[in-house]
């Protein structure tokens, strides 16, 4: 090997692994349930939920780096109902209808954060920027018998806009195998939303759940 091509290796190789001692990079699978902060004096649930992120680490520590992470967040609430038909004359009830109403809002997510590790455990605090893609509701009415009506649909996309700020905890252990290093953890998060973006009211979203991912 001459002198060019050794020089060339170097200039390539040199700060690939300045990367790999210095940086991280790991994708972050979460299920969990969310539900949104009372609004009015309406009852809400909550819902199965998800987000995915892709996260880097730069490391200005052994135990201390910096976090930066992108990714897709779904989170919404649940609302249930029941609607009764009732003879006037008689003040019977005649039938009753059971209605589950389901309101979902997806981001893209934008954090950042510090990861403190101890050992094979870490901790991690983030806050973030969040701008709506798109929303959704969808309405299953179920009568007294047990049957079920078609669902009904309604979607919403726009112009990708701000309209949250998110913080977020993460408590986890990265599992060092052979040939890949798996994450698992729990996760929670307290979203505020800006007013008008998902109600007219201030409102704020929460959740928490699994955390899954992976090393590479």
């Amino acid at each position: 090997m001459n002198t060019k091509t050794t020089t060339l290796f170097l200039l390539f190789i040199l700060p690939l692994l300045s990367f790999a001692q210095t940086n991280n990079l790991s994708l972050e699978y979460s299920p969990h349930l969310s539900n949104i902060t009372k609004i009015d004096s309406t009852q809400t649930n909550l819902k199965i939920s998800h987000d995915v992120f892709f996260k880097y680490d730069h490391f200005i520590s052994e135990k201390l780096s910096l976090t930066a992470k992108i990714g897709f967040t779904n989170f919404g609430y649940r609302i249930n109902a029941k609607e009764s038909i009732i003879d006037t004359s008689s003040n019977v009830t005649l039938t009753s209808q059971k209605s589950d109403l389901f309101f979902n809002f997806n981001y893209l997510m934008v954090n950042i954060g510090n990861s403190f590790k101890f050992k094979n455990y870490f901790i991690s605090p983030e806050i973030g920027l969040g701008f709506l893609i798109s929303s959704s509701s969808k309405y299953k009415k179920k009568d007294s018998i047990g049957n079920t009506a078609p669902r009904t649909r309604i979607s919403s996309k726009g112009n990708l806009r701000f309209g949250a700020i998110p913080l977020s905890l993460s408590i986890g252990r990265k599992i060092e195998l052979i040939n890949v290093v798996p994450i698992i953890g729990i996760k929670a998060y307290y979203t505020r939303l800006k007013k008008g973006s998902v109600t007219t009211e201030k409102a704020s979203i929460y959740g928490f759940g699994l955390l899954l991912g992976l090393d590479f």
